[in-house]
């Protein structure tokens, strides 16, 4: 009976570390929506380090933040951003509490030659990307795969651009309770249990 529970041992943790392996994030410098794509709406006008916009289908509240910037959104509708003093903006970080999410497309607009740093913190570690930007329209899109979940995305750049534009998010998923972790927790370790018995 060792044995099979060394074999079962063996398959789940393969199982496991075969889908880890796989899981990624993938940079694509162009806009290349996914399925149930969702642009991101501003409700009223705001001005501050923190502003917050909302998904268009689903009413999901989604933080842009800047420590760099005073971030001023433009009209009410889709998410346009701008550097309140009237620079270039320099910093931005994307992200929904109490969600992680499959993907995230933005225009940074405007970016001149500038270098642009993109980190997303994922569910299976912290990926990077850079681009030179140019003058006009810099599309980013980032797609999580195989697994893999989007919890913020930070956009970096010391020449900066000049608008953060037409932002969208797709396959936001809730983040489950701490209660309902350790709930699961015990239902798998329960399972555990019971399979130990019957291979005793």
């Amino acid at each position: 009976m060792n044995r099979i529970r060394a074999a079962l041992l063996l398959l789940v943790c393969s199982a496991f570390l075969a889908t880890a392996a796989r899981a990624d994030i993938i940079f694509e410098d162009k806009n290349d929506p996914q399925p149930d794509e969702e642009n991101i709406l501003f409700k009223t006008d705001q001005i501050g380090n923190d502003v917050i916009g909302f998904a268009k289908n689903s009413d999901v509240a989604v933080l842009f933040h800047s420590d760099l910037n005073v971030l001023e959104t433009q009209g009410v509708g889709q998410a346009q951003l701008f550097n309140h003093d009237g620079g270039n903006l320099n910093q931005m970080l994307v992200s929904v509490a109490g969600y992680q999410f499959h993907d995230f497309i933005v225009d940074l607009n405007s970016a001149n030659d500038s270098v642009i740093n993109i980190t997303v913190f994922a569910s299976d570690g912290t990926f990077q990307h850079q681009f030179t930007g140019k003058n006009g329209s810099n599309f980013e899109t980032i797609i999580a795969k195989n697994g893999e979940e989007i919890n913020s995305i930070l956009f970096e750049s010391d020449g900066g651009w000049g608008t953060f534009k037409q932002p969208r998010i797709s396959g936001l998923e809730a983040v489950p309770e701490p209660g309902t972790l350790v709930m699961l927790g015990s239902g798998i370790a329960g399972f555990a249990g019971i399979l130990r018995r019957k291979l005793a």
